[in-house]
C-alpha cells in the first residue's frame, strides 16, 4: 500500500548533511524572495561528499528528533546515518556504488527499541529456537532489545549466537540477581560480568536484573488487600493477603550500590505498590537522592497510582525514565479477562493498573518508556501501540481490532507520544540513546519502511494492522517482504551467515521422494518425514506451539513454481506461516506468507516462482500444535 507524505505543519523541512567531521543542518528549501537590495544571490556551493551505501529517498521520514521533524530522505553509511532531510539535498550522496531507493512516499521511522522482552530468551539456550525468535522479532520491527532476567545458561546461548554472526538484533541483557520467585540459586553470578551499554555492540551485559515482588511467581506486593473472590488456582500460587515482597529497600540499596560502582545500570521488577515503594527507596539510598549516570530504574511501575507524593517525587529527583505497559490488560478482547481483574483486585486498584498520570503529574516534563514484556503481551510493537493511542486492543487469536468497554478510564497518548516511548525514550531509558532511537546524522540506521501510513486518521489503519515492509540493523536489511525487496537487497543484504545449527532431534533425515531429498524439523513429536512421505493420513507433528518449522532439501537449486500444503490442526483458527526459499539451509528470504483461518483437512497451495534448493515453512501463529499432513512442491522442470 502506497502512503501520503505527512504534513510538517507549515515549517520548511529542514536537512541535516555531513560536512567533514561536523554537521550542519540549513533549511532545504530556500525562500523565494529577492534579497532587499534586489540583487541576485548566487546557488549554493554543493561540497562534494563521499558516496553513501543507501539512499532512500522520496518518503515520510519520521526523524523522532526533538522538533518531530519529517523529512523526505536520509543517507547511510557503513551502518550510520550521514543525511537526512530534503530528497534534493540526500540525493547528492548517490553514486556509482549506491544503491538507492524510492519510497514512493511510504513511511520510514526508527525501529522499535523494547527494553524488556523476553521474546529472544524464552526458548533459550536453544540456538535454532532463538534464531526463530528472532525472525518474529524482526518482522514485527524490533530492532534493539533489552532483556532481563538472564541466567548464565542463556548468557552462553546469547554469547554463541553472537560468535556465530547469528544475532541481529541490538541486544543488551540484565543478569538476574533474584530469580521470579524471588530466590538466589545463581549466588554471585549477577557481579561476574563485565558491564558495558555500548550501542556498537550486538550483544552486551548492560546491568543487573532485581525482582522486588511476585507477578509471574507469587503476586504483586500491594498494600491492599487481594479480594477473597480470587480464583482458587491463583489463591494457590500466592494471590492472597498483601502479594509477596521479596526484598526490603537495604537490600535494593546493596544490589545497586555494587552494580553502580562496576559500571552497570539496575532494572528493578516492581509491579504492586509496596514493591514499587520498596524500589525507589532502595534506589534513593544507594544513590544519595541522585541522578547516576548508570541510569538505573524500574520496570513496570503498575500501581504507581497508589503511591506518597513523596515517593512519586523520586522518580524525578533521580532522573529516571520510568518503564511501562503500553496497556492494562495482555488480552483485554477476550471474554472473562476484565472480569477475573475485578474478581482479583480492589476496586481501587482494578482501574489504576498500568496508568501512569500520577508519575506524570509528580513529576511534570518526565520521559517514559514503554516495554513490551512478550510472552505477557502480544509480541507486536503496533498492536501494542494501538492501545495507548486509540484504547483499543487486538484480539490475540485474529488480530482484529476491538475496542473493550473495560479499558474506558485508560489514558491515551497523542501518536507522536508514542513513538517517542518506544523509541528515543526508550532507548534513553536503555542509556543508549546517542546513537539509538532517532534517525539523526551519526546515529545507528535502525530503520522500517511500513505497510501502511503511520497518520492515517484511521488508526486501525495507521497502528492496529500497520507492519513493517522493510527492518534495517544498522543499514542492512534483515527482514524484508513486499516489492521493495528486490531493490533494497542488491547491494544491503544481510551478512549475517546462514550457517546450519543442529535441530533440537536428529538432524536431516533422507526420504525416498521424487522432488524432496531430505527434511528436518525444529521439533517431532512424529517424524519430520511423515510430511513428505506421499500418505495424506500420516503427519509430522512438532509437538509442541509455535513457533516451530520444517524445512525441505530438494537435493540441487531448481525452481520452484508452488507449493501446497494439507493442514493438519486441532483446534481450528486463525494461523500464520511463512515460507522461507533459498540456496543453503536456514533460508532467510520471506517468498510468502499466508494469513486466515485454518482448519484441518485444508489445502492451501501458493504461488512462489523462485530459485531454490531449501525451502522453510515456519508457523509464528497457530492455536494447534505446528503440523503438516503433506506438502508437495512443484518444479518447473
Amino acid at each position: 500500500m502506497l502512503v501520503l507524505a505527512a504534513c510538517t505543519g507549515g515549517v520548511a523541512p529542514t536537512t541535516t548533511l555531513e560536512t567533514g567531521s561536523t554537521t550542519t543542518t540549513a533549511p532545504a528549501i530556500a525562500s523565494s524572495t529577492p534579497p532587499s537590495d534586489s540583487t541576485t544571490s548566487p546557488p549554493p556551493t554543493r561540497v562534494p561528499v563521499e558516496p553513501a551505501d543507501v539512499v532512500l529517498y522520496n518518503g515520510s521520514i519520521v526523524t523522532m528528533d526533538d522538533a518531530f521533524t519529517i523529512a523526505e530522505s536520509v543517507a547511510i553509511r557503513d551502518g550510520t546515518v550521514v543525511a537526512v532531510g530534503a530528497s534534493d539535498e540526500v540525493l547528492a550522496y548517490v553514486g556509482g556504488a549506491t544503491t538507492s531507493v524510492d519510497l514512493e512516499g511510504r513511511v520510514l521511522m526508527p525501529g522499535f527499541v523494547d527494553p524488556h522482552t523476553h521474546l529472544l530468551q524464552d526458548p533459550a539456550p536453544d540456538v535454532a529456537a532463538m534464531r526463530i525468535a528472532q525472525e518474529l522479532m524482526l518482522a514485527g520491527g524490533t530492532t534493539t532489545a533489552g532483556t532481563p532476567s538472564i541466567e548464565p545458561d542463556e548468557l552462553a546461548a546469547y554469547q554463541a549466537m553472537d560468535a556465530a554472526g547469528e544475532l541481529a538484533v541490538r541486544s543488551h541483557l540484565y543478569v538476574l540477581y533474584n530469580t521470579v520467585c524471588g530466590g538466589r540459586e545463581f549466588g554471585d553470578f549477577y557481579l561476574e560480568n563485565e558491564f558495558s551499554r555500548d550501542p556498537d555492540l550486538n550483544l552486551a551485559v548492560a546491568g543487573v536484573k532485581v525482582f522486588t515482588d511476585g507477578g509471574a511467581c507469587n503476586a504483586p506486593a500491594m498494600s491492599l488487600e487481594y479480594l477473597a473472590t480470587a480464583p482458587d488456582y491463583l489463591k494457590e500460587v500466592g494471590w492472597t493477603g498483601q502479594g509477596t515482597l521479596y526484598v526490603d529497600a537495604a537490600e535494593v540499596a546493596s544490589v545497586v550500590s555494587a552494580v553502580d560502582a562496576a559500571g552497570g545500570m539496575t532494572v528493578i521488577h516492581a509491579i504492586g505498590d509496596r514493591g514499587i515503594s520498596t524500589a525507589l527507596a532502595g534506589l534513593a539510598d544507594a544513590l544519595d537522592g541522585q541522578p547516576s549516570a548508570n541510569r538505573h530504574r524500574i520496570d513496570y511501575n503498575s500501581m504507581s497510582t497508589l503511591l506518597t507524593p513523596a515517593e512519586l517525587a523520586t522518580y524525578g529527583a533521580i532522573d529516571m525514565i520510568p518503564v511501562v505497559m503500553l496497556m492494562p490488560w495482555g488480552s483485554a478482547c477476550d471474554e472473562g479477562v476484565a472480569e477475573l481483574w475485578q474478581a482479583i483486585l480492589p476496586e481501587r486498584a482494578v482501574n489504576s493498573i498500568e496508568d501512569r498520570r500520577a508519575i506524570q503529574s509528580a513529576n511534570p516534563g518526565i520521559r517514559l518508556s514503554w516495554h513490551g514484556d512478550f510472552p505477557s503481551l502480544p509480541h507486536l510493537p503496533f498492536q501494542q501501540m494501538f492501545s495507548v493511542v486509540a484504547g483499543g486492543a487486538v484480539h490475540v487469536d485474529t488480530w482484529e481490532p476491538c475496542h473493550p468497554t473495560a479499558w474506558d478510564w485508560f489514558p491515551t497518548v497523542p501518536l507522536e507520544e508514542a513513538l517517542r516511548m518506544m523509541t528515543i525514550n526508550a532507548a534513553a531509558a536503555m542509556g543508549i540513546e546517542e546513537k539509538v532511537g532517532s534517525i539523526q546524522v551519526s546515529k545507528v540506521a535502525d530503520l522500517l519502511v511500513l505497510a501502511n501510513d503511520l497518520f492515517d486518521p484511521d488508526p486501525e489503519i495507521a497502528i492496529a494492522t500497520n507492519y513493517p515492509l522493510v527492518t534495517m540493523i544498522d543499514g542492512v536489511v534483515q527482514y524484508c517482504t513486499g516489492d521493495l525487496c528486490e531493490r533494497l537487497t542488491g547491494a544491503a543484504a544481510s551478512p549475517v551467515p546462514t550457517t546450519e545449527a543442529p535441530p533440537l532431534h536428529a538432524g536431516w533425515t533422507p526420504v525416498d521422494h521424487p522432488v524432496v531429498d531430505a527434511v528436518r524439523a525444529s521439533r517431532e513429536f512424529e517424524p519430520a518425514s511423515l510430511a513428505v512421505d506421499q500418505d495424506r493420513d500420516t503427519a509430522w507433528i512438532a509437538g509442541e506451539g509455535p513457533p516451530q518449522w520444517i524445512e525441505l532439501d530438494l537435493g540441487s537449486s531448481d525452481r520452484v513454481e508452488s507449493i501446497r500444503l494439507l493442514v493438519s490442526q486441532d483446534p481450528a483458527g486463525f494461523t500464520v506461516h511463512q515460507i522461507y526459499a533459498g540456496p543453503s539451509p536456514d533460508p532467510t528470504k520471506l517468498v510468502a506468507e499466508i494469513k486466515g483461518e485454518t482448519v484441518s483437512g485444508q489445502w492451501l497451495e501458493i504461488d512462489l516462482g523462485v530459485e531454490a534448493q531449501f525451502i522453510r515453512i515456519l508457523t509464528p501463529d497457530t492455536p494447534s500444535w505446528a503440523a503438516w499432513f503433506e506438502i508437495e512442491i512443484l518444479l518447473s522442470s
